[in-house]
């Protein structure tokens, strides 16, 4: 359970600042000049009551142990090649 209130103001005003800070897309709004502000009536709020925050996973982050295995493997087989080859042509 969520311990505190949500209040949601219908429609929501932002002044042109907070239009520009939160990047809000604004062919959703509608613009008073009389008030100098955006008026939003479609709204999206996502609540959730979880102890730890998930962040969704993407890109190169959420493979970066596949590519360093591959890394190290190939690491790996390099050096074994350069020196299996010294060693060989040493012995000759």
């Amino acid at each position: 359970m969520i311990r505190d209130n949500i209040t949601i103001d219908i429609p929501m005003k932002m002044t042109e600042e907070e239009v520009k800070k939160t990047h809000a897309d604004t062919s959703k709004g509608f613009y008073s000049d009389a008030n100098n502000c955006w008026y939003f009536y479609d709204l999206n709020y996502e609540v959730e009551d979880d102890v730890t925050l998930d962040m969704p996973v993407a890109g190169f982050f959420g493979r970066w142990k596949g590519v360093a295995g591959i890394v190290v493997s190939a690491v790996i087989g390099i050096v074994l090649i350069v020196f299996l080859t010294k060693r060989r042509k040493s012995s000759h």
